[in-house]
């Protein structure tokens, strides 16, 4: 049986027609989105393809680092994995729990809060899921119940520009402590690296962003290589694509691969472990 990659994080790792965590548990049907239909490889498919590996994804369009590393943390708890590339998103974004009624909070988000609980079933894939179908991993049309990621960098231009954050999400946003964006981010990060060390699992951060979480890490002293696949767009002159999955060309992920072959030969030389 082949080895397993597993793809997580945000967006950037999302493949074609925006095939990510919610499709890879049938939660709900691809999003058919702008360019939803547009075929293309992603580079951490050619790696599978390489390696011959599975490409398991369970990546979120627009999930913060805490988000992504929980769903990566429960998929590595749950399932059996060879490899794992994480798309590390930007500190700014964040969750927030979102109800209109006190009742609301206690019957449809309270359950999913993790306390006093058995250690060993935290990450249980069916009672603890955090984007559960119908219920929190979408927004709901009627009930106003949701979890959603938001982004405090809607906030910078409030007043100049329209923001798509209601009064509760800016006052989630302006209450939270200044330091938990990056501290949160950071041991995020480095509790998904303890992981996966400590269970002989390579792990690939892959850094979405200029400035990232990675680079904070670095400047604790904490040593921890990140592939900083945004700087193939400079390199070869192309951008990230708006409204587009995976926000890159089959081309551009030729080449971003091209760049990772280089970088990191040890991985092309993992040998598969299942054949």
């Amino acid at each position: 049986m082949a080895g397993k990659l597993l793809v997580a994080g945000d967006s950037f790792g999302e493949f074609s027609g925006y095939h990510n965590h919610i499709t890879t548990q049938n939660y709900a049907p691809p999003i058919k989105g702008l360019n939803w239909d547009k075929k293309f490889t992603h580079w951490c498919q050619l790696l599978a393809h390489d390696l011959g590996y599975e490409a398991v994804n369970h990546s979120l369009g627009g999930s913060g680092v805490s988000t992504g590393s929980f769903l990566a943390m429960q998929q590595l708890h749950s399932n059996n994995y060879d490899l794992v590339v994480f798309f590390v998103s930007h500190q700014t974004r964040s969750l927030v729990n979102k109800a209109q009624r006190l009742a609301q909070w206690k019957d449809k988000i309270s359950p999913f809060v993790m306390s006093d609980m058995d250690n060993n079933i935290v990450y249980d894939t069916e009672q603890y899921e955090l984007f559960r179908h119908g219920q929190t991993h979408f927004r709901p049309e009627n009930n106003g119940v949701e979890v959603r990621n938001v982004n405090a960098q809607d906030l910078y231009n409030l007043k100049e520009e329209p923001t798509c954050l209601d009064q509760h999400e800016i006052s989630y946003l302006t209450y939270k402590p200044a330091y938990s964006y990056a501290h949160d981010s950071i041991t995020a990060v480095l509790g998904l690296k303890q992981y996966c060390e400590s269970h002989n699992i390579p792990i690939v951060f892959a850094s979405c962003f200029a400035g990232s979480v990675c680079d904070a890490i670095r400047n604790l002293g904490i040593e921890i290589n990140d592939f900083k696949f945004w700087e193939a767009e400079i390199k070869y002159g192309f951008d990230v694509l708006d409204n587009w999955p995976g926000h890159y060309r089959d081309d551009h992920h030729a080449l971003i691969y091209k760049e990772f072959k280089n970088l990191y030969p040890e991985i092309l030389n993992m040998s598969n472990k299942k054949s």
